[in-house]
């Protein structure tokens, strides 16, 4: 059976939207349009161009060239075709023509193009330059061999049209008269926009003359503006001689002043006093007291001095004694202090001496004879109630003890009997650690916590560590009420709901999955040069290497890092750099077909089978 071979195939749509970069060499086919692509191992499909196939190549051909025959039939079957039009091309020269006024005019100034062919059109002489573009016309040798134009190009080509002139013709098509008539009437629009122009500015002539006249009104108004301003200084200055200065001014004639005027440290109020006076205000107030007993009968405000009896009224206050204090002192004799020191406080006295005259009536002791402490009696009906009470210290009960309220055990609380039973809503303890058999000591007893319920038929449920097997348990549906050990057989293993779980292991009944866990999300690392292999939490994750240049991932020793045996990570390759994947010396990796990540986005897994042994295996290359 002949073998075949299939391509990486899918429509043009496909391949845009995946976008993916082939192998080199490697071939994409697209379904729908017929067309492929070639891999170069680095390029993206959208940026690869497209294989020319036959159709390409002939679209829009012809009928007589729409075969590969008929064009090779079209070049004589010519295999070197391209090689022949280059040699055809090479041997062509270039051909200046003009007078030989006209070249001897342009000797000093006009190079002469390398490998070109210039005739004299009136002489018939030729000149011919080699490979050097800087020699002008008059360092050329003439031919020995004159060279004569065809007479119909020599008369075209007057005396006065210079090789300037001539090459002006280069890229001018057929009809040159009619490219100048359309020039000419690009030529003629443009002059009637011209016109046009000149209109409009003739137009703006008249609005800029009146755009003068009307700057000439407004300086004449300035002008007029000066000249008022000029009269106005006048008007200041004459009004200024009107006025009195602000610093130290002379009044004349009456000056009416506002009534808050203050004159120096008489302030307004006080000048209002003034209203009414008349003069000789200082003679006026002697007449008032009399000019001889206004001092010697009238004491000043200031520092007076009293004589004789002197009498105030009720509410005077004298410094920090207020009216109120000074009337305490009405009846009071002389000696205040002396007779307050000889009286005792009423809040928390203390007396000196004998005290005398209080008996025990006025304490309310009336029925208290003065005994010693022995000989005090102890009433009958006192005696009957502490016989019934307790000792504070080292009391001992009797029957039941029932505590209505609550019960505080500054001690320690020992409960000796077989039950206790607790019917309390919520139990609270303090302790940080609750020691279950503190007297287990032969372990021979199941320990844990259970409780009880009936769901159609009374059960047992808890957490118990099951003594015979050294195991915890959470069991349900045992109908035994647990003593010693609980009937685990009776009822099964419960459900348990948490959030998270660590474990040194999870054993399951198949013996599997004995010792690490698998998470339950990948962790990323990304690398953005090379990097050797330093932590253990890379385990199960994926190493990520972005870089733009090539970069190694090197695996150490396990003197340097042990990695468990059948531990395994993976390494993707995010840059356009490509990654090469070794071991450090003493480390055996093993690979095919080659260490090498083979382009961006490839990922490979690398795997520790044994000591310093590790294997890669993924989307690899040589």
């Amino acid at each position: 059976m002949a073998t075949r071979m299939q391509q990486r195939r899918g429509t043009a749509a496909e391949w845009t939207s995946a976008d993916p970069v082939l192998a080199a060499g490697e071939i994409g086919y697209e379904t729908d349009t017929g067309r492929f692509k070639f891999g170069d191992g680095a390029t993206a499909w959208s940026s690869i161009e497209y294989f020319s196939s036959a159709n390409d190549i002939i679209d829009g051909a012809p009928a007589a060239l729409d075969t590969l025959n008929e064009l090779a039939a079209a070049l004589n079957d010519d295999e070197n075709f391209a090689a022949t039009v280059t040699t055809a091309l090479g041997n062509r020269v270039l051909l200046r023509v003009d007078t030989a006024d006209n070249w001897a005019n342009s000797a000093a100034s006009d190079p002469i193009d390398a490998y070109a062919l210039v005739i004299e059109a009136d002489t018939g002489k030729a000149k011919v330059n080699g490979n050097d573009d800087t020699v002008v016309f008059a360092g050329l040798d003439y031919l020995a061999t004159e060279v004569y134009v065809d007479g119909a190009i020599a008369a075209a080509i007057p005396s006065t049209v210079d090789s300037t002139e001539i090459g002006y013709l280069n890229g001018v098509t057929s009809s040159i008269q009619d490219q100048i008539n359309t020039l000419s009437g690009e030529l003629d629009t443009a002059e009637a926009d011209i016109s046009t122009a000149q209109a409009d500015i003739v137009t703006n002539s008249g609005d800029i003359s009146t755009l003068q006249s009307s700057v000439a009104t407004a300086q004449t108004d300035i002008t007029n503006l000066q000249s008022a301003v000029t009269g106005n200084d006048t008007d200041i200055a004459t009004l200024q001689t009107d006025k009195a200065n602000l610093d130290s001014p002379t009044f004349q004639g009456t000056v009416v002043l506002p009534a808050t005027t203050s004159i120096g440290s008489v302030d307004g109020t006080e000048i209002g006093y003034l209203d009414g006076v008349t003069s000789g205000i200082q003679a006026q107030i002697d007449g008032k007291l009399g000019t001889t007993t206004a001092t010697a009968t009238y004491a000043p405000l200031s520092g007076p001095t009293f004589t004789g009896t002197v009498s105030l009224p009720s509410t005077t206050s004298i410094g920090n004694v207020d009216a109120t204090e000074l009337g305490y002192l009405d009846g009071v004799t002389s000696g205040v202090q002396a007779q307050l020191d000889a009286k005792a406080d009423l809040a928390s006295p203390t007396f000196t001496g004998t005290v005398s005259g209080i008996d025990k009536a006025m304490v309310g002791l009336g029925n208290v004879d003065n005994t010693a402490d022995a000989d005090k009696p102890v009433s009958t009906a006192t005696q009957t109630a502490l016989d019934l009470k307790a000792n504070l210290a080292g009391a001992t009960f009797t029957g039941d003890v029932t505590v209505d309220t609550n019960l505080v055990v500054e001690g320690d609380f020992t409960v000796n009997g077989t039950n206790f039973s607790a019917s309390a809503t919520s139990i609270t303890i303090e302790d940080n650690i609750v020691q279950l058999a503190h007297q287990n000591s032969a372990n021979t007893v199941d320990l844990g916590l259970v409780v009880a319920y009936n769901d159609g038929s009374v059960g047992h449920a808890g957490i118990v560590r099951d003594v015979s097997d050294d195991t915890w348990k959470l069991f349900k549906g045992v109908a035994t009420e647990p003593a010693t050990t609980v009937a685990f057989a009776e009822g099964s293993l419960d459900d348990l709901a948490l959030n998270n779980l660590t474990a040194a292991g999870v054993v399951f009944t198949d013996g599997t999955q004995t010792k690490a866990g698998v998470p339950s999300l990948t962790e990323f690392a990304e690398k953005t040069a090379s990097y050797t292999l330093d932590t253990l939490d890379h385990q199960d994750n994926i190493v990520e290497m972005n870089s733009a240049s090539a970069t190694t991932f090197t695996i150490p020793t396990d003197a340097a890092l042990a990695w468990p045996v059948g531990a395994s990570m993976d390494i993707f390759q995010t840059g356009a750099g490509q990654v090469t994947i070794s071991g450090d010396t003493g480390v055996t990796v093993n690979y095919t077909p080659g260490n090498k990540l083979r382009t961006q986005w490839s990922s490979a897994t690398i795997l520790k089978r044994a000591s310093n042994s590790w294997v890669i295996y993924g989307d690899l290359t040589a």
